[in-house]
């Protein structure tokens, strides 16, 4: 869980030093409707506005989960976390073979509009922490 906070919060750095924790009154109906739909078990719901998106981090069943829309409430990408079992066989022979030796510490899920997913793995490496990422045939992505 923790690891998963990790990538969200790198995700966040990533994506820019402009997003600001807003409050739900602060995001269009539309948006909270279909995130209301989608996840009403959502606990610990934080919103974040990012330039032209609107983000929001929650917990559903144990697991963190990032969810982004559009200012106009059409959905951008989901993601998830998922535990190191539920990486695809591909992601994991694709890491053991690029990095060998090395120990995956937690996974992600990323789904997005019209694409396949794509999966980020925190790996500990020659004692250094990384996140590779791989699209759903176990290439590497950049």
């Amino acid at each position: 869980m923790k690891e998963i906070i990790l990538l969200i919060l790198i995700g966040l750095i990533i994506s820019g030093a402009k997003a600001q924790k807003i409050k739900s009154c602060q995001v269009p109906d539309l948006i909270l409707k279909d995130f209301s739909s989608k996840y009403s078990n959502a606990k610990r719901v934080k919103w974040i506005r990012e330039e032209l998106n609107y983000e929001v981090e929650f917990i559903i069943k144990g697991k963190g989960m990032d969810v982004t829309y559009d200012t106009v409430g059409n959905w951008v990408e989901t993601l998830s976390e998922i535990t190191v079992n539920e990486l695809p066989s591909v992601i994991v022979g694709s890491i053991n073979k690029l990095f060998s030796d090395c120990k995956i510490t937690s996974a992600a899920r990323l789904d997005q509009y019209n694409t396949d997913a794509y999966y980020e793995a925190e790996i500990k490496y020659k004692g250094k922490k990384s996140v590779a990422t791989f699209d759903s045939k176990g290439n590497q992505k950049d």
